[in-house]
């Protein structure tokens, strides 16, 4: 071997770049909350209502009460499950940036336990994409995604149990409800997510009709 070839190989590894890794990102850049909650949470609000202190309902539920709106359409339709709005006279809906707007009663559906109210003010609002609860199967695990009367998110991995009648202590009757364990009692109105973030059910109710 001639001395211009001895002198090649320790020059070319000089040269060779090292192997480049995949970078991992740090833990503390990372979001603390999984996919699906990520994409749901742009379209919940946070509903603070008062209801008539004459009616039946406030008997049983008081006059001020709390529930997660989910919106699913731009214009500002939100779900919610229907005994958080029955017989309401304010509805306040405190958006996940902290600014509020006065919503009202449109719908009002008890055989289904479900309740539709507009959002006042300029859209578009961002939605949530809907996904009929019928799809799902006992046994399906879902995330139950609302936000707390602090305006915190909540979240929280479950699975199907069973879907049956419901019935509550305030003579709320629904014959088609979605049980989903860990129950979550104090989440009224908290939509349950699959894992692309689509909502399958308000509560424990199935699905909403869009509005015309």
């Amino acid at each position: 071997m001639t001395l211009g070839a001895a002198l090649l190989v320790p020059v070319s590894l000089v040269l060779a770049r090292p192997a480049t890794r995949d970078a991992r990102p740090h833990p503390t850049t990372c979001p603390a909350a999984p996919s699906y909650v990520q994409r749901v949470e742009p379209a919940l609000v946070g509903l603070h209502v008062q209801a008539a202190a004459d009616r039946p309902s406030s008997a049983r539920l008081g006059t001020r009460r709390f529930g997660t709106g989910i919106v699913f359409d731009a214009r500002g339709y939100a779900v919610t499950v229907s005994y958080v709005v029955l017989d309401a006279i304010r509805i306040e809906a405190r958006r996940r940036d902290g600014r509020t707007a006065s919503a009202r009663l449109v719908g009002l559906d008890l055989d289904h336990g479900l309740a539709v109210v507009r959002l006042e003010g300029a859209g578009p609002w961002p939605a949530a994409e809907l996904r009929p609860s019928g799809d799902l199967r006992v046994g399906a695990v879902t995330g139950t995604v609302g936000v707390d009367e602090d305006g915190d998110l909540v979240h929280a991995t479950t699975t199907l149990q069973s879907v049956r009648r419901f019935s509550a202590f305030w003579e709320y009757m629904l014959d088609r409800a979605l049980m989903l364990e860990p129950s979550m009692s104090s989440w009224g109105g908290s939509a349950a997510v699959d894992d692309h973030g689509r909502v399958s059910a308000s509560c424990r109710c199935a699905w909403a009709r869009r509005p015309t």
